[in-house]
């Protein structure tokens, strides 16, 4: 086992170099990156930041996340899987029921999910709901686990929903009509108008009041790391040699529409 994880890390390490044993984007992803930063503030303690573990959080990558929307018979028309989650911190537990199947804890104050992007767009909707996008999809999925926890929302203190992307994505607006508290109020109403008798209820009891006590913005990747390197220079500096190589293999061909 041990020399089979060596030769992974050998290969890993030759993913950047002129000759490749496979697309250098296996590793030179957001998920990798997101994955470094989150182990990073697991690790360092560091407080007071977006991303910072409060006590007894931990993080997940690509947890599996319940939908208030789950197909109620075999060929739902509205119906629609679990979301997969880039990053998920906080107080969580995961693989009771499923490998990635993510819970909150009984008592959770900590529940952050964040959406890893580098430059693609957030999915603008589903097969069956084409309106209803990424960002929505995330958010109601949150609501639905604090629904699924018997939780207060308003006693989960640190509850949030991130899409981390490069600054000049942000700069040109990519994101900004997925990401107002309006739009995504919105967005689910329509989601829930559309069945029959509507879910006004969980929209109305758990959607509204989780999406009302929790922060939805965006993060630049150039500033998690310019944090990162102000507390810990060495780690950053190999930070943003890995983010530039994440920009290069992943930097659309010229001429291309971004996101």
């Amino acid at each position: 086992m041990d020399k089979a994880l060596e030769s992974i890390a050998a290969l890993l390490r030759r993913a950047g170099t002129d000759s490749p044993p496979f697309p250098p984007t296996l590793l030179f992803e957001e998920g990798w990156m997101l994955r470094l930063v989150l182990q990073w503030f697991a690790e360092s303690g560091a407080s007071g930041h977006d991303l910072s573990f409060v006590p007894n959080a931990r993080w997940f990558s690509e947890a599996r996340l319940a939908s208030a929307f789950l197909p109620r018979t075999r060929g739902d028309k509205l119906g629609e899987g679990y979301t997969h989650a880039d990053g998920v911190i906080g107080h969580i537990r995961v693989g009771e029921t499923g490998r990635a199947e993510l819970k909150l804890e009984a008592k959770a104050k900590h529940f952050v999910v964040v959406e890893a992007k580098m430059f693609s767009a957030l999915s603008k909707g589903t097969t069956h709901a084409p309106t209803y996008n990424q960002a929505a999809r995330n958010v109601a999925c949150m609501a639905e686990l604090v629904r699924l926890s018997k939780r207060d929302p308003a006693k989960i203190t640190d509850k949030a929903f991130f899409v981390l992307a490069p600054r000049e994505q942000l700069e040109a607006g990519v994101f900004s009509e997925f990401m107002e508290k309006s739009s995504l109020e919105r967005v689910v109403a329509a989601r829930v108008a559309r069945y029959d008798p509507p879910r006004t209820e969980w929209f109305e009891t758990c959607f509204l009041p989780t999406l009302a006590s929790m922060c939805v913005d965006c993060l630049a990747w150039e500033n998690v790391i310019a944090d990162i390197k102000a507390a810990d220079p060495s780690f950053g500096d190999d930070l943003e040699i890995f983010y530039n190589r994440c920009l290069k293999f992943n930097r659309p061909p010229k001429g291309s529409r971004r996101g």
